[in-house]
């Protein structure tokens, strides 16, 4: 899944495998809002166009526990994400960077399993196979339909696209 660029910038490739692409950090501290919070505030990020998205614990002045919410992004997409933050969140404040963001080439591909046809991502530098990740919702899924722990499903998954791929 390659992300679109929202700026007229475009990826650069290096003599790597990978692409170099623009990106844009954004954060906030919080230490006054409720944890259940969290979860629509990053689904809400997402939707905008976050590349990524993560909370991070932090100890605040005067002792308090906070989070520092990150979002990573395209250039374009700062404001809207910004905006989120002050709409979904108690914050009053929100900082960004412009960082560089190197990506492996991926691709999606259904390799059969133990389990039936699962889609996994796999990743390449120079041409070389490096990870091979099924799917987790679909793991857990399969764990789930057939009351096994969703480790055993994921190691399982993982052995059997190794075996195909040669990895």
């Amino acid at each position: 899944m390659a992300p679109a660029p929202a700026t007229s910038r475009s990826p650069t490739s290096s003599a790597a495998s990978w692409v170099r692409w623009p990106t844009r950090l954004l954060e906030t501290t919080i230490d006054d809002m409720s944890p259940q919070l969290y979860e629509p505030v990053i689904d809400r990020l997402f939707e905008v166009g976050a590349l990524d998205v993560f909370l991070t614990p932090v100890v605040m002045k005067r002792s308090r526990p906070g989070v520092v919410l990150t979002a990573l992004g395209p250039p374009g997409l700062a404001d809207a994400l910004a905006r989120v933050l002050f709409e979904e969140t108690t914050t009053i404040g929100v900082r960004w960077s412009e960082w560089r963001r190197a990506r492996l080439d991926r691709e999606m591909v259904t390799l059969t399993t133990a389990y039936g046809p699962l889609p996994f991502k796999i990743s390449r530098l120079d041409g070389r196979i490096v990870t091979v990740t099924p799917e987790f919702a679909d793991v857990t899924r399969i764990a789930r339909d057939k009351s096994l722990p969703v480790r055993e499903v994921l190691d399982q998954a993982r052995a059997d696209a190794r075996r195909q791929l040669g990895f």
